[in-house]
């Protein structure tokens, strides 16, 4: 089964088109933190997956919040996967 692509936009709607809770947070997908940080898309789902850097789930999207990216930024944590 070919899996289709989601935007971001998408991702945080409901199946039924409302959009989903976030409370007014701004998250970004893993392909967004890899050319922020200038990463392989897989190095930062390794990276979430390993538990370094924190995610949620929204309708089947892992995402990550901008605050905890900012956070990761701040410790000077951002050159651990290369």
């Amino acid at each position: 089964m070919k899996k289709s692509k989601v935007t971001d936009a998408e991702a945080a709607r409901t199946p039924d088109g409302r959009k989903a809770k976030t409370d007014g947070k701004t998250f970004l997908c893993p392909s967004q933190i890899a050319s922020r940080w200038g990463w392989h898309e897989e190095s930062v789902r390794r990276a979430i997956r390993e538990g370094r850097i924190r995610s949620i789930i929204i309708w089947r999207r892992r995402l990550v919040e901008v605050s905890e990216i900012e956070r990761i930024e701040n410790e000077g944590r951002v050159g651990f996967a290369e």
